[in-house]
């Protein structure tokens, strides 16, 4: 049975329909409000967070850090909660903290302006007048709230599985409609949300204990967590914290090996299959050193019987893709032969047999040893499976589509890496880029210095024709006589001009990243 979220701006109607579902389903009820209770007693300035958000969004260094002391107990409360057992979550935007976990119902609760507007002038003795400015102001609060908070439109229709209109339908009725939907295949727990699960309670845990810790309090830390393994990265200007971090999370149930890796930033590098030995993981660990980023890795395959990858582009299924596909493992997961399509992140196979098919923990550890890895994920689905491990709260300069679709055609391999780049950039606001183009936007290797050589060679050559050959080119320039010299000196100047600037921005842009000027 999965576990359902309800957001709603009505405290009372999502309290009503919270505690009417839980008692339907046998599960237990839990409410935002208890969470920040208990935040609170943890000593959290929840309220202070609060006024300081409504009255001015740009909040202090010192507040910004109680943020992140807040999302990290809240999101480890609920991941706490969850491996407890199913319950019914009503808040504002809980669903946003626990994203990529496939066996939750997101519910957004409609309730219409009258009703709300009625609420407040029974429970707050207002008059209409005040009860319309004070849901209005509310409303605004929640708004500001969320956008702070998780980056997010709280009413983005993409983030929720159902959308509940309380002017068309009863409380009942809407209680007894996500009954059924609880029964659906589609949101029942499979291994790999399970596993999803531990990896994100196992990641909101290490946070938290980071986030209250006294040595930590005050670092900018990201958290990763994977099958055990949490992964660390923290600040250049905080190098002391290295450290540290292991002597604070040690003990921390289901965490074998804690890992620290210094960074700025991350790249993202997704492909199917990873070689530390490879011209691309040379080409990005250059980039890396020079923005002093992490390097993240994202094996991505799609399943063989899994044909809308996103957004009707469709994936031809052939039996040489079922092949590749069927029984590849690494460290991080095992396919095993025709799985069904789980919808998330895969499971693991803790054995000392399972071979490195993907090359994940290989290059894993190639960037440990280098002091860049970000942490991996190893990703079976489709575009939108993808999206949900590029997490909003880290800061990504980068994203670099490898070798992907390998099964199928070149042409089809272009066509869907294409397409994925532009749904990532349109949907991330990251650059996006295939690994073909790295070297060519990023980098100056022997075909880029060649070319500036060559382009040197032409902008050098029009300059000394043009300053040795002055005499017959001034009268040229200088002839207002005759109609057909005017008009043919105009279309030269008209082609010189643009052919010049190519040349002289081209070997200007080359010569900048020689000298590793962004």
């Amino acid at each position: 049975m999965p576990l359902i979220f309800i957001s709603s701006e009505s405290k009372n109607s999502r309290r009503q329909l919270a505690e009417d579902l839980a008692k339907k389903l046998g599960y237990g009820c839990l409410c935002r409000e208890d969470l920040i209770e208990e935040a609170t007693k943890a000593g959290i300035p929840v309220g202070k967070l609060e006024v300081a958000m409504i009255k001015s969004p740009a909040m202090s260094e010192r507040l910004a850090r109680q943020k992140e002391r807040y999302i990290a107990f809240i999101t480890a409360a609920l991941c706490e909660r969850a491996m407890e057992g199913n319950f019914v979550y009503h808040g504002r935007a809980g669903h946003l903290l626990l994203q990529g976990i496939s066996h939750i119902i997101k519910v957004r609760l409609v309730v219409t302006q009258e009703t709300r507007i009625a609420e407040a002038m029974t429970q707050l003795k207002l008059g209409r007048d005040k009860a319309v400015g004070y849901v209005k102001d509310v409303d605004e609060d929640i708004e500001r709230w969320v956008r702070y908070f998780y980056g997010v439109n709280r009413d983005k229709p993409g983030q929720y599985d159902v959308a509940v209109n309380l002017e068309n339908m009863s409380l009942s009725n809407a209680s007894a409609m996500l009954c059924y939907m609880a029964e659906l295949p589609d949101f029942r727990p499979t291994p790999a949300s399970l596993r999803a699960l531990e990896n994100r309670s196992l990641e909101a845990r290490a946070r938290k204990k980071l986030a209250l810790d006294p040595q930590t309090e005050n670092t900018d830390l990201k958290v990763r967590a994977e099958n055990g393994v949490v992964t660390v990265t923290y600040m250049p200007r905080q190098p002391g914290v290295a450290q540290i971090i292991p002597e604070v999370l040690a003990g921390l149930a289901g965490c074998k090996e804690v890992m620290c890796t210094m960074a700025t930033t991350n790249i993202l590098w997704v492909q199917e299959k990873f070689d530390p030995h490879c011209e691309a993981f040379h080409q990005l660990n250059q980039i890396a050193q020079r923005w002093d980023a992490a390097i993240e890795l994202v094996r991505f395959t799609v399943p063989p019987d899994l044909e809308n990858v996103f957004g009707g582009t469709y994936v031809e299924v052939d039996q040489s893709a079922e092949q590749a596909l069927a029984g590849t493992s690494n460290q991080f997961t095992a396919e095993p032969p025709k799985a069904e399509y789980n919808g998330g992140i895969e499971d693991d196979v803790e054995s000392d047999k399972v071979k490195d098919v993907g090359g994940v923990s290989d290059t894993i550890q190639e960037l440990v040893n280098i002091g860049r890895s970000g942490g991996a994920h190893t990703i079976r689905g489709n575009f939108h499976t993808l999206l949900s491990v590029i997490r909003g709260d880290v800061k990504y300069s980068l994203i670099v589509l490898g070798d992907l679709f390998l099964s199928k055609s070149h042409e089809t391999q272009v066509r869907l890496t294409r397409e994925l780049g532009g749904y990532l950039a349109e949907r991330v606001g990251v650059p996006v880029i295939t690994s073909d183009e790295l070297q060519k936007k990023y980098l100056v290797g022997k075909k880029q210095f060649l070319k500036m050589l060559l382009y040197s060679a032409a902008v050098a050559a029009l300059y000394l024709v043009i300053f040795f050959a002055q005499g017959p080119l001034l009268p040229f320039l200088g002839d207002t006589e005759h109609m057909q010299q005017r008009i043919i000196r105009m279309v030269a100047i008209f082609l010189f001009i643009p052919v010049v600037a190519y040349l002289y921005g081209t070997v200007t842009s080359l010569f900048l990243k020689f000298l590793k000027f962004e």
